[in-house]
């Protein structure tokens, strides 16, 4: 096979009306990306990791990289290419099926990977399951040589040492909001609704500390100063490690003026003694938000999930969060679940109450999906209470139940989980009042905000939008108001949240309402 062949790499687009996703807030109340289209969440990790290794085969000017999150689909790129590499989740199947029917049409080559691609998938000619990191150098010989099999999967987990590493000079950083780096995979948690630990393991493995600070190195480099993420499962999974490199990030933010401010997911045991140490550097290296998997105050669901590592005694579930808000100086994302087996129709207004106790401004609640390679997945197949596959992955922000309910029956899931967004996210006084408890929380961001001119925009477009033409306007305004006088130095923090508010109160309305509107309002 001749190498002069061009390589197309493609990153499906996200549901829209997704908790998960804010291109609705992006399109509003950010510049557009230099296609003209709303700025994306994230850059694709994945794509921008193989791309280093396919570079050597392909050429880099060889090369392009199209993430459908920030660009239209054009099947001009298709049809320019030789080879189209999709990497998906499952949430990304209607835009990866779109785009490997559309590639199989013009004649191409459809090699695809990520948690969504399984070994038998229509209109894939290469499949790859798991981690790439291993199969990927050997399918590339194999392909120039046309040996190529059609699914490639590993024996053993790729070592740390063994990790692709991405270049994030393939892309225009300024085309997104955050920018995403991973430091480890794997969690030490075997909840029975994850399939992390199926796909990455038990064992943590953690970067070195040095390729995780060269990363960053880039990233500044090319002119990048906003959100960070680290996109690891479990940031705190190996805390020794984790404490290392928190250490090193408190000095190299000094050194360059804190142009960074990071945010990543834990686990509820960062409340605990032994993680003290851990937690007091989350400020120093301006770490500003962890999503913490919180799921429920329903302790017969977290025992039958595996979860009861959050019920370890000495402290409630809500004095765990203030503990880790107040020594962590942090604001806290909650994962929140509804459909366990333990669970009752009266989940939804436990659910309201211990959301109002807990005074979380952004609770991320979904109804429970039975992902593949999971226990639970296993589970109901076995007890025969599965039903559609259609709409897995789709954890926050959807109607679809795809199992049969042990306590209540499917509409009153449906009903009770409308309800429990409604009282969450459609009283925006109380969305304020849980803003004002986190804020206060909060340390000040470090390092300069930059003051630009999407900044401003940001705001003045915030101010006419939830200001002026929202019904809650009287509302917003307390709390901006409020805020400003108390904690004029985190205003950053008090627009951001505001405008998190803007999102979750529409999506909610529209999921009450079933039919998400079009307005911004």
């Amino acid at each position: 096979m001749k190498k002069n062949r061009k390589a197309l790499l493609v990153y499906p687009k996200f549901p829209e009306n997704s908790f998960w996703n804010f291109q609705d807030i992006n399109k509003l109340f950010l510049l557009p990306s230099e296609f003209g289209e709303p700025k994306a969440n994230m850059p694709p990790l994945g794509l921008l990791s193989i791309a280093p290794l396919l570079e050597k085969e392909y050429g880099r000017e060889n090369i392009t990289i199209v993430d459908l999150n920030n660009r239209l689909l054009d099947t001009s790129y298709i049809q320019e290419a030789d080879d189209v590499y999709l990497s998906a989740m499952l949430t990304q199947r209607e835009s990866f099926q779109e785009v490997a029917t559309l590639a199989k049409q013009l004649g191409k080559t459809v090699i695809a990977g990520g948690p969504y691609v399984s070994e038998k998938m229509e209109n894939v000619d290469h499949a790859f399951i798991n981690e790439a990191d291993l199969t990927l150098p050997i399918f590339l010989k194999d392909y120039f040589k046309g040996k190529a099999k059609k699914v490639y999967k590993s024996d053993r987990k790729p070592n740390v040492d063994e990790f692709l590493r991405p270049d994030y000079s393939y892309i225009n950083v300024h085309n997104y909001t955050t920018m995403a780096v991973q430091f480890s995979r794997g969690c030490p948690h075997d909840c029975d609704f994850c399939d992390i630990t199926q796909r990455f393991g038990r064992k943590m493995r953690t970067k070195n500390i040095d390729f995780v600070m060269e990363e960053l190195n880039q990233l500044y480099d090319l002119g990048w100063r906003h959100q960070v993420m680290f996109i690891d499962d479990n940031f705190i999974g190996k805390p020794s490690e984790a404490l290392e490199l928190l250490k090193v990030l408190v000095d190299w933010q000094k050194e360059h003026g804190h142009p960074f401010e990071y945010f990543t997911q834990a686990s509820v045991l960062l409340a605990e003694k032994s993680y003290e140490e851990l937690l007091k550097l989350f400020a120093p290296a301006n770490f500003s938000m962890v999503f913490l998997g919180i799921e429920t105050p329903n302790e017969d669901s977290l025992r039958e999930t595996n979860k009861a590592f959050n019920l370890k005694k000495g402290m409630t579930l809500v004095e765990k969060v203030r503990r880790i808000q107040e020594v962590g100086q942090i604001m806290i994302l909650g994962g929140f679940i509804v459909g366990f087996d333990s669970d009752t129709d009266k989940i939804f207004e436990q659910q309201a109450d211990f959301i109002k106790e807990i005074k979380l401004p952004v609770p991320m609640i979904g109804l429970l999906s039975p992902l593949p390679k999971t226990r639970l997945r296993d589970r109901l197949e076995k007890e025969k209470r599965l039903h559609d596959f259609g709409t897995e992955g789709d954890v926050a922000g959807s109607l679809a139940v795809t199992f049969k309910p042990s306590k209540m029956s499917e509409d009153e899931l449906v009903q009770g989980y409308k309800d429990l967004l409604e009282s969450v996210y459609m009283n925006m006084g109380e969305f304020y009042e849980r803003c004002n408890d986190t804020i206060k929380y909060m340390a000040r961001k470090k390092g300069k905000v930059p003051a630009d001119k999407e900044g401003v925009l940001s705001v003045l477009k915030l101010f006419w939008v939830q200001g002026i033409k929202s019904s809650y306007r009287l509302k917003f305004w307390k709390y901006i108001i409020v805020n400003l006088i108390k904690y004029p130095v985190k205003l950053e923090y008090i627009f951001r949240l505001s405008a998190y508010g803007f999102h979750y109160n529409r999506l909610a309305k529209g999921l009450v309402s079933e039919e998400i509107s079009g307005e911004f309002v």
